[in-house]
């Protein structure tokens, strides 16, 4: 599967873009508007990363795009309304990591989140912060793995099927720690009862965090990506840590129907991969602990069809389901 390291290298290349999208969109698209449909209640990550994308996509192509949430269903609703729509590029999805989980996650998913979509592109990334309540006394990985599984606990998540929730499980399995899961709806929610030591430990986004951790609320001990995150230097990676099998990274994508014409998808990527470029995108997602994934509609295909075999075979293998 394609890390997120190997999948940010060519953003070098992507410079030679900003001329290119424009030209490239006059000769594909109309001038209507194009929407972006977002499964998230404004203010939500996805919300935020479909608004920063779709201002900066305005800028670069000089066309207008809307966001509009359609909230629900684990975000199928929107993913519906994309997948039933003309397959002209002017309704797209800007779905997350969840996107690939829900086959396995539930038996009526109104669409195939592989054949009924293409790609756009990969939007942007970041992973997930091992945090835990300071009563916990461990201040290392090793230290926190003895005492799990002298002390079972709790871990808290964002709802079943999230980044939270998988990198806990993942973490669980490959660790054989007693911990039993508790799942929130939202990350809010269960970071009210981690601060408060209700549960004990929880995977989450450093965005989300970071300021607990800076304040002592909470103690981070490692980062589940291949390499460090630089708001939390002194944190080391669950890689160099001896398990490269807990890399997880909470990934945002744009899709298309999937009747989509290639010419298309390829001149709206060339234009997403410009936006993203666009240095203030670029500060926008650091301060939100994520970093852009400039990458060609083939290359996200393909990321979104490996998560889809990984994460559908860990659910089914533990049964678990949304209730």
């Amino acid at each position: 599967m394609p890390t997120l390291r190997h999948i940010a290298s060519i953003a070098a290349a992507v410079a030679a873009l900003h001329t290119a999208a424009p030209a490239c969109l006059a000769q594909t698209w109309t001038d209507r508007p194009t929407r972006v449909l977002v499964g998230q209640t404004a203010g939500g990550s996805g919300d935020f990363l479909a608004r920063l994308i779709s201002n900066a996509l305005t800028q670069v192509t000089q066309r207008t795009f809307v966001v509009e949430n359609r909230v629900g269903a684990s975000g199928m609703i929107a993913s519906d309304a994309v997948a039933r729509s003309e397959p002209d590029g002017h309704t797209v999805a800007v779905v997350g990591s969840t996107h690939a989980r829900l086959p396995a996650l539930f038996d009526n998913v109104p669409y195939d989140t592989l054949k009924s979509f293409k790609c756009v592109g990969l939007i942007a990334g970041g992973p997930y912060v091992l945090a835990v309540h300071p009563s916990v006394p461990a201040t290392t990985l090793p230290e926190l793995i003895d005492y799990l599984k002298k002390h079972p606990s709790f871990f808290g998540d964002a709802g079943v099927g999230s980044g939270q929730h998988m990198s806990a499980e993942l973490f669980k399995h490959l660790t054989k720690v007693p911990i039993s899961q508790i799942s929130y709806k939202g990350g809010g929610a269960m970071q009210v009862d981690l601060l408060a030591g209700r549960v004990s430990l929880g995977f989450d986004n450093p965005s989300s965090i970071l300021k607990y951790i800076q304040q002592g609320g909470l103690r981070a001990i490692a980062i589940t990506d291949t390499q460090r995150f630089a708001e939390l230097p002194d944190v080391p990676t669950m890689a160099e840590l001896g398990y490269p099998e807990m890399t997880v990274v909470g990934w945002f994508s744009l899709l298309a129907s999937a009747g989509t014409p290639q010419p298309i998808l390829d001149a709206f990527n060339k234009a997403l991969n410009t936006a993203l470029a666009r240095p203030d995108v670029i500060e926008s997602l650091r301060r939100v602990g994520s970093r852009p994934l400039p990458d060609t509609p083939a290359a996200c295909d393909n990321l979104i069809a490996a998560e889809t075999r990984k994460w559908g075979d860990m659910l089914r293998s533990l049964h678990i389901q949304k209730p």
